[in-house]
């Protein structure tokens, strides 16, 4: 049997230390401040930290309690007023007392946001620039939770100025990680950077005149590392989500070296294609935000997509499900929409990949991008200015005059009888198109479209029969609008979409429902 050792490190009855640690960290929740400090009263944290040096067999229990002391306030005091011993555990071997000791310093820099006291006392201690060495940790939990440390250090007006001004050693520390650190490293101090865009504008500015994103530049070059590339992209989407980083996107040259990037036939077409996707949210951001992106520079994004889309082979079918798809997402907004009707030959390829008979995925892509265009995103509605309405309702018809299928009711009722995911494509059009009565006026006059949009048994699964229904709703709310002779004209079909509407978008229950017979059991 193994002999308890007690008495080992700094006069630490370790049995004891064992016991109560054990206890506090299988008690649910957090300890009361009075509890942590009762705990810490007895077991000092600078001896917590020695112990837990000198060797492995505390680390299990020791460390999950410390943090869950370091949650409280009583622990974050003790760990200010052992800031040495706090900089020794994250240069510490151990990966689990580093990732610990970052979680401690991180909730202490949140519970002192506004303490410049407390935030000077970590830039004193040297421990805001081992934070942000950790960035380069080979474990990936210890880099996450200094990356959240750092995070909240940033936060802060006192931490923005330690990080981007000045020449303090943290923010050389910082500039020399973005600029000299391995491709990991860069990319995940670019990360914490776009996060802060959606924090202040103070932050922003101090970022901007920082010079640091001159890194995110080089990243986009970097043709030789598709990887750093492809993660350069996804952070400067990032960053462009908010309207001040979208502004920093315009403004700092980084959008001339997206568009750069777009048009490079030296590019890697998964590079293109990425960097085409996040043009096309600048044009039309998520969340109806308003685009920042001038006219002009929008435009040569479109011709962009547009020439890239005319150069590919019908062979390569992701290239061009990619620009299809940015093309789509471009015209999401309003002013999206109208810009590409405008520059027309990208809708123009667009519609005729939609209306021709290839099928496959690229259809699929292109019905998914002509329903984006005609308004099954815009909360404002799906209409466009009358000279876009027009030149989308001409493209539609030539469209339709090169296919097979001369009539768009003709059309839907032959793409209704495809696969499931080619009718819920279809239904994603039909919703916003209804509201437009050129359209409307040929769909209504096809009955079996009629029948099998108003047919609750046309689907069975759950997602196409909501899809179904609201393609009734939409279809019947317009007739609804539209004046009295059309009403008139349509009036049968106007009864079956709203009792199609009234009946909900499920099955029907056309017999009547079963119900439980109660016999006596037969006995042998």
């Amino acid at each position: 049997m193994e002999t308890a050792i007690t008495m080992d490190v700094d006069g630490l009855d370790l049995s004891a230390l064992r016991s109560d640690a054990s206890l506090l960290y299988s008690t649910p929740g957090l300890p009361s401040d009075a509890v942590a400090d009762q705990f810490l009263n007895r077991y000092p944290l600078p001896a917590l930290f020695r112990a837990l040096e000198a060797g492995d067999e505390l680390k299990n229990t020791l460390i999950p309690t410390l943090e869950k002391i370091f949650n409280t306030q009583a622990g974050g005091l003790a760990l200010l007023q052992s800031l040495p011993y706090a900089a020794a555990g994250l240069e510490t071997r151990s990966p689990s007392i580093r990732r610990m000791t970052c979680l401690g310093i991180s909730k202490l820099i949140e519970r002192s946001s506004d303490n410049e006291a407390t935030l000077q006392a970590l830039v004193s201690s040297n421990l805001t620039v081992l934070l942000l060495n950790t960035v380069t940790d080979r474990d990936e939990s210890v880099a996450s939770a200094g990356m959240e440390a750092i995070q909240n250090l940033a936060k802060t007006s006192f931490g923005t100025s330690v990080l981007f001004t000045g020449k303090q050693a943290t923010a050389e520390r910082l500039k020399d990680l973005v600029f000299n650190g391995q491709s990991l490293v860069r990319i995940r101090i670019f990360s914490i950077i776009a996060s802060l865009f959606k924090t202040s504008k103070q932050v922003v500015l101090a970022i901007e005149e920082s010079g640091v994103l001159r890194g995110l530049e080089l990243e986009l070059c970097n043709k030789d590392d598709v990887l750093a590339q492809m993660n350069a992209l996804e952070l400067l989407h990032e960053i462009a989500l908010t309207s001040d980083g979208a502004n920093f996107v315009v403004n700092g040259g980084l959008l001339q070296r997206l568009i750069s990037t777009m048009g490079s036939t030296e590019v890697d077409p998964l590079v293109r294609s990425q960097s085409m996707m996040v043009a096309a949210r600048l044009i039309s951001p998520e969340g109806s935000g308003i685009s920042v992106v001038p006219k002009l520079d929008a435009m040569s994004i479109v011709t962009s997509v547009n020439t890239y889309l005319r150069t590919l082979e019908s062979s390569q079918i992701r290239e061009r499900e990619a620009a299809i798809d940015a093309l789509g997402r471009i015209g999401m907004s309003k002013g999206g929409a109208e810009l590409l009707l405008e520059a027309s030959s990208g809708a123009a390829l667009i519609i005729k990949a939609a209306l021709g008979q290839k099928g496959g995925s690229e259809q699929l892509v292109s019905f998914h991008a002509l329903a984006f265009i005609g308004g099954s995103e815009r909360t404002e509605g799906p209409l466009l200015s009358n000279q876009a309405e027009e030149l989308l309702r001409d493209l539609i018809f030539a469209g339709l005059n090169s296919s097979s299928r001369h009539s768009i009711s003709e059309l839907i009722q032959w793409l209704l009888q495809q696969a499931y995911e080619t009718r819920l494509a279809v239904y994603r059009l039909i919703v916003p198109f209804a509201a437009r009565s050129w359209f409307l006026r040929d769909v209504c006059s096809n009955d079996e479209v009629v029948n099998f949009l108003t047919d609750p048994h046309s689907e069975q699964s759950k997602e196409g029969m909501e899809w179904r229904h609201a393609c009734c709703v939409a279809i019947s709310t317009s007739l609804r609008n539209f004046d009295q002779v059309i009403q008139t004209k349509l009036q049968e079909v106007l009864e079956k979409f709203q009792t199609a509407v009234m009946r909900g978008p499920y099955l029907a229950r056309d017999k009547p429902e079963a119900r439980p017979l109660v016999v006596t059991q037969e006995r042998f």
